[in-house]
């Protein structure tokens, strides 16, 4: 049960085990302060009430711009609820979702939930608990320690006909790593384009010449010692790299 209510700004308890965020941004805050100001509405800070205290659950941004502009009450979400509703509310609430995962896993009866319920908690996906988890090294106590239920087995029949029971936790557990690629073969190394020409591949004489074939169009690089001719290039440069390629 809850009522909408103005309620003195100092009569709110703001403890800060409840505010998730890392700090109060005073910009934020001043920027409420001015729509206070202007009278602009704004939405109520949730509150919860165990019969003696008012905890601040959700806006510590609105009770800061409220003392920032000098207003003495605030609308309030008041609802019943002890301290650890409070904390529930600000997990799922607050838009630091990082640090509503750390504060759950850092909690004594919820770090012990599985990564679902305090995803649901704290109003994420259950991967993303996962990887907070592990990052804190935090390992939920439903699935593992010595007062953890047995794995369920899934029944089916092997080889020899008989209906067995297999544990899926141990699916893909001894799996042969994939092996690793073959190295690639190292690059090979192309002449220099402004390399003389090389010895003739057929003779291995070095008495080798530079021509202009007309009938083609293009420049060769021809052995005098046995007459081999070179690939044809649209340049003198062009037409020794072709030659040279050929070694």
């Amino acid at each position: 049960m809850s009522i909408n209510v103005k309620m003195p700004v100092d009569q709110i308890s703001i403890d800060p085990r409840l505010q998730i965020r890392a700090a109060i941004s005073v910009q934020v805050a001043g920027d409420y302060a001015e729509s206070m100001r202007n009278d602009v509405s704004m939405p109520p800070v949730a509150v919860f009430f165990d019969g003696q205290t008012h905890w601040l659950a959700d806006g510590f941004h609105r009770i800061k711009a409220a003392a920032m502009a000098g207003i003495a009450e605030i609308s309030a979400d008041v609802r019943d609820g002890s301290f650890r509703d409070a904390l529930r509310h600000a997990l799922g609430a607050n838009a630091d979702k990082r640090r509503a995962v750390e504060a759950a896993l850092a909690d004594p009866e919820w770090g012990a939930l599985s990564n679902r319920k305090i995803a649901g908690l704290c109003r994420v996906s259950h991967a993303f608990v996962n990887i907070i988890r592990s990052e804190s090294g935090n390992v939920s106590t439903s699935t593992t320690g010595a007062g953890a239920s047995e794995p369920s087995k899934t029944p089916y029949r092997n080889r020899y006909g008989r209906i067995v029971g297999m544990n899926p936790t141990n699916i893909g557990k001894g799996r042969r790593k994939a092996p690793a690629p073959p190295p690639a073969p190292p690059a090979m190394e192309l002449p220099d384009l402004h390399e003389p020409p090389r010895p003739c591949p057929f003779c291995l004489k070095t008495d080798t010449r530079l021509g202009f074939d007309d009938g083609t169009g293009t420049h060769r690089v021809f052995c005098v010692a046995c007459t081999a001719i070179g690939p044809g290039g649209n340049t003198e440069e062009r037409a020794v790299f072709e030659w040279n390629c050929r070694q």
